[in-house]
């Protein structure tokens, strides 16, 4: 049985550790502390430069390109719920969702963000996506916007 950890410094690093035998493997070329499992053996993020997604595996130690090798500034990144798609935002001056087909890598921009204000948190928006595949967020209309507000008093 193997466990993982990501050891936190300026870089988090993937160990892999065998815990009947208290050996720890050489550190993984893996360096992301935000990562997805896509499947048992397989985790998904964004590359050093945070332009391309790569994906490790664990039982071969082998560190792949997952779609384009730059497809701008990488802001935040979710998993699809059927397991098909890495949908993601990327920042910049034209700011846009796209996705990645995990089959074949083909990547789809989905549309532009340039307009759209989204509630920003830590630096970053946060993507979620629904069941039937369409890209969530949190729009900030402002703090005055009341669209309506009914109230009963008894």
């Amino acid at each position: 049985m193997e466990i993982i950890s990501l050891i936190y410094g300026k870089m988090a690093m993937l160990h892999i550790v065998d815990v009947r035998s208290g050996k720890k493997a050489d550190p993984s070329p893996y360096t992301s502390s935000a990562s997805f499992w896509l499947d048992q053996n397989t985790l998904v993020a964004p590359g050093q430069k945070q332009t391309n997604f790569l994906t490790f595996n664990l039982k071969t130690r082998k560190l792949t390109d997952l779609g384009p090798k730059d497809v701008g500034p990488i802001v935040n990144w979710m998993i699809s719920p059927d397991g098909k798609y890495l949908y993601f935002t990327t920042g910049g001056t034209d700011p846009s969702v796209a996705r990645i087909r995990f089959s074949d890598q083909k990547m789809e921009t989905i549309t532009s963000l340039k307009d759209f204000h989204r509630v920003i948190n830590e630096r970053s928006t946060q993507i979620n996506v629904a069941p039937d595949g369409s890209p969530i967020f949190t729009r900030d209309t402002g703090y005055q916007e009341i669209y309506a507000l009914n109230i009963k008093w008894p």
